[in-house]
């Protein structure tokens, strides 16, 4: 007998980014599809998060914790969310961070765990658009999705959103898994998995590298070191990586790799962390979520990596600039906000090898035309239309753009 498939797009707001250090949701929000179609049905709640919210959370959102003290606390509103969830797929762009969080409120609520089948927008966008930027703005952007005929605001709308952008990329990604990438169709349609010791051997049988030494970990969001260990003394060239925090053990675990480390989920790096990632030699990307502003101490740790190195920050201050530029091979810097003149003048007359500074420009915004210079090598800026946005990105180039070329 024929039966429609009840959806739940979903999304929250958090006092900081990692569960580890205390952080609480301050805002949940979902609706509900049949058969892929809102039924007008929604939840909506903001939430007293019994802690402080950290600054540049609330420069973000607007919320304080006296602004949110007299909103119910998650545990009031627990069996109410449970309730418009169960028997539903859950839709969410960055599934692992909201399920993180939400299993770690629910387990305060003495409540069980959520075992609903997931579907990550984020990662089907990441494999369907490599080497772009799949935030849920950009990929409004890129499927053209009006969101000015609704009376959604806030939170409903970006989860209208993230229901919107799930159908605009639903036909080509059920074609991309009908033609392999299990592995990919996996972690979006089956949660995440945990690897350890006989995983990562399992995972050996069936990607040995012998004719592809690209290893597609993403998966696997938490991990122990000893399987990391492991397949790094296997001879992968090329590795994605799904880890969702970064422990001193498990960055010890890539020393033996000699690879290009593409980490997927990695919000925020300290300084033993990136000393420890830094001194491993290997080719470190952290261009797929930004790491917000990150501080001097930590630039200067990665600024002693002897290898490539890709960073996406939300902006830099010019000590960070300064550090940074230590930095002996090719180095790009993706940023979230237009940088300043003197932070980009910095950057490029201390640059040692290869750099490349990316930028979207703000709609109507003037390309950049600042005086740059490199004693030792050419500058230049260029612009490039990004045909699935249509908005302008600058660059800046130091030598030779190779490792820039597709943008």
């Amino acid at each position: 007998m024929w039966q429609a498939k009840r959806q739940v797009a979903l999304d929250i707001e958090t006092t900081g980014l990692s569960v580890s250090g205390g952080h609480r949701i301050v805002e949940i929000a979902a609706i509900e599809l049949i058969d892929g179609e809102a039924t007008g049905r929604s939840f909506h709640h903001r939430l007293n998060p019994e802690r402080e919210i950290d600054p540049e959370v609330s420069s973000i959102n607007g919320m304080t914790l006296d602004t949110l003290k007299s909103e119910p606390k998650f545990s009031e509103i627990a069996e109410e969310f449970m309730d418009f969830v169960v028997g539903a797929e859950l839709i969410m762009q960055y599934a692992r961070f909201d399920l993180e969080f939400l299993n770690a409120e629910l387990a305060q609520s003495m409540k069980p765990e959520l075992t609903n089948p997931v579907i990550d927008t984020l990662v089907m966008a990441r494999a369907l658009y490599p080497g772009q930027k799949n935030h849920l703005d950009a990929l409004i952007e890129r499927h053209h999705i009006n969101q000015s005929c609704t009376a959604a605001k806030g939170l409903l709308l970006d989860v209208k959103a993230i229901a919107d952008v799930y159908r605009a990329m639903a036909a080509d990604w059920h074609s991309f898994c009908e033609v392999g990438h299990d592995n990919t169709c996996e972690s979006v349609e089956g949660g995440s998995k945990f690897l350890d010791l006989a995983e990562a051997k399992r995972f050996l049988v069936h990607n040995p590298p012998i004719t592809n030494t690209d290893a597609d970990l993403s998966a696997y969001t938490q991990g122990t070191p000893e399987a990391f260990d492991f397949l790094g003394k296997q001879g992968y060239d090329w590795v994605v990586i799904g880890l969702a925090e970064l422990d001193q053990d498990i960055a010890r675990a890539f020393s033996g790799w000699e690879a290009w480390l593409n980490f997927e989920n990695i919000r925020s790096l300290d300084a033993e962390v990136a000393g420890i990632l830094a001194d491993s030699q290997n080719a470190l990307v952290f261009a797929y979520e930004s790491l917000g502003e990150i501080n001097s101490e930590v630039a200067r740790e990665l600024g002693k990596l002897e290898g490539y190195l890709s960073l996406r920050v939300e902006r830099l201050t010019i000590e960070v600039a300064s550090e940074l530029t230590n930095h002996a091979d090719g180095l790009t810097l993706d940023l979230d906000t237009p940088p300043d003149v003197h932070i980009l003048q910095e950057l490029c007359f201390h640059a040692g090898y290869q750099l490349a500074v990316s930028w979207d420009r703000p709609s109507g915004g003037e390309p950049c035309e600042a005086p740059l210079h490199n004693p030792n090598k050419k500058t230049f800026v260029t612009s490039h239309l990004n045909e699935q946005t249509g908005r302008w990105c600058d660059v800046v180039y130091i030598g030779d753009p190779w490792f820039y070329s597709d943008m």
